[in-house]
């Protein structure tokens, strides 16, 4: 049984899962191995097919897991965390997708930070891309800045959310790497289940417009996220519905009477651009061409970039166009490390002396979870 402390909060995990009984064990396996010890497990299940059950039952023997089903499969992740956050206890709240895992002092790290900012609402860490074998891949996701000294990370951004980082992609938006609080969900809502894309970016937009001041971003890897071969985002009939996702809920932002006009004036078309360029690296990875080349025309379409952005941020889109995945891989592989070590010393220029965010425990994105 999992030791529990009456010093720590509950902290409620919610996990949709539909046929990952290959992976389950190492997402259920990652929260046990938690420094932090007062938590759920609450699996929501979409009808899996496959022996997921089986597997669940043999952790509610000795662990605090609850095990539900949704009414009909495949009814998607939202609907399912939907469910978990309603049948959840916890003073806190996380998610984890079925076939990821944490680092192993993840939920304390988060928690800690929740200490040192009294104020706010959630704390956010960011997250590895790894394949189904836990190998890093290195161009997904958002990189930390190694600090100076040797001794943690710092954030490549800055340290706090705004609305032009929202618009620039340059929070993480990935809710597995969020802790929140209850009182959250009773002020924002609920999530979206009518979207199957972008849910969690589509969601920590609402959270920062009720908690500006609310939302925490903690340099530290959270998540392991492995991308599946067979993953929706990268499946050529989903592509459609991938586009839907995206432009409705750019949709709702800008047409939301309460966003700043200022924002609505100086991001609209960026933000749709970044989001068709967004969908072209998708079909770029997947070595659908044609369709990337017709995604990137439509970012220039909707683009208002001054001559030099469209010559270094448009027009190199529509060159790789051209390039099979392998070399577009390894290309997209050297910008970002190239763009890692440009961050890495501008930030050290800029803060030799700047200490991690809340001196937080370091998770290292080669530790094993």
């Amino acid at each position: 049984m999992s030791k529990t402390t009456t010093a720590l909060p509950l902290i409620s995990i919610i996990i949709p899962t539909y046929n990952r009984e290959r992976y389950i064990r190492d997402a259920i396996d990652s929260i046990i191995a938690q420094s932090y010890s007062n938590w759920e497990i609450i699996i929501v299940d979409d009808c899996s097919s496959d022996n997921t059950s089986v597997i669940i039952e043999e952790y509610q023997k000795y662990y605090p897991v609850t095990y539900l089903l949704t009414e009909k499969p495949a009814s998607g992740a939202s609907l399912a965390r939907n469910i978990g956050i309603q049948e959840s206890h916890g003073e806190f709240i996380i998610f984890l997708d079925s076939d990821d895992l944490y680092y192993s002092d993840a939920l304390m790290v988060l928690y800690k930070a929740h200490l040192e900012h009294p104020g706010c609402q959630v704390t956010q860490g960011f997250y590895t891309s790894v394949d189904v074998e836990l190998n890093p891949i290195k161009t997904q996701g958002i990189d930390l800045i190694p600090h100076p000294s040797g001794q943690g990370y710092l954030l490549p951004y800055g340290e706090e959310v705004n609305w032009e980082k929202l618009m620039r992609g340059q929070v993480c938006a990935s809710l597995t790497t969020c802790l929140i609080k209850r009182e959250v969900f009773d002020t924002v809502g609920l999530l979206r289940e009518d979207l199957r894309h972008w849910e969690d970016y589509e969601y920590i937009v609402r959270i920062y417009k009720n908690y500006q001041q609310g939302l925490i971003p903690i340099p530290a890897y959270i998540v392991k996220y492995r991308a599946q071969p067979e993953s929706t985002s990268r499946s050529a009939e989903n592509n459609q519905r991938m586009i839907h996702c995206y432009l409705s809920v750019l949709d709702n932002i800008f047409n939301d009477p309460e966003l700043p006009q200022e924002i609505k004036s100086k991001w609209y078309s960026f933000a749709y651009s970044r989001v068709f360029r967004v969908l072209c690296r998708i079909q770029l990875k997947s070595g659908r061409n044609n369709e990337a080349r017709t995604l990137a025309f439509k970012a220039i379409k909707h683009s208002s970039f001054s001559p030099k952005q469209w010559a270094f941020q448009l027009a190199p889109i529509v060159v790789q166009s051209f390039l099979s995945p392998q070399v577009y891989e390894k290309l997209a592989s050297m910008n970002r490390i190239a763009k890692l070590q440009i961050l890495s010393l501008l930030r050290s220029m800029k803060d030799k002396s700047k200490v991690s965010t809340s001196q937080l425990p370091t998770i290292n994105p080669g530790q094993n979870a």
